[in-house]
């Protein structure tokens, strides 16, 4: 599934942009740089220099769950690979 579509279905869901994305918009490069600055989508935090490419985007949602995605493609149209919720963890 192209992520465009994914990101248009998990926004209307209620999910959010994680706002605690460590990101600086002005230091990112590669495909990171593309995504975030270039495509708008600042939901991304990381992405492989090697092999397939694979980049790791995050949202949250109302419950403390974090919603991880990770794609592939990201030259060109970045397509969803793999997904997975995770709770967060308490603070001590």
């Amino acid at each position: 599934m192209p992520y465009s579509e994914a990101r248009e279905f998990i926004l209307d869901e209620g999910w959010q942009i994680n706002s605690q994305n460590p990101n600086s918009n002005d230091l990112l490069s590669g495909s990171l740089e593309r995504l975030v600055n270039e495509l708008d989508y600042p939901e991304f935090e990381d992405c492989s220099g090697t092999g397939m490419g694979f980049c790791r985007a995050s949202f949250v949602n109302a419950y403390g769950e974090n919603l991880i995605l990770v794609t592939v493609n990201n030259e060109e149209e970045p397509t969803l690979f793999r997904w997975w919720i995770e709770e967060e963890q308490e603070q001590e």
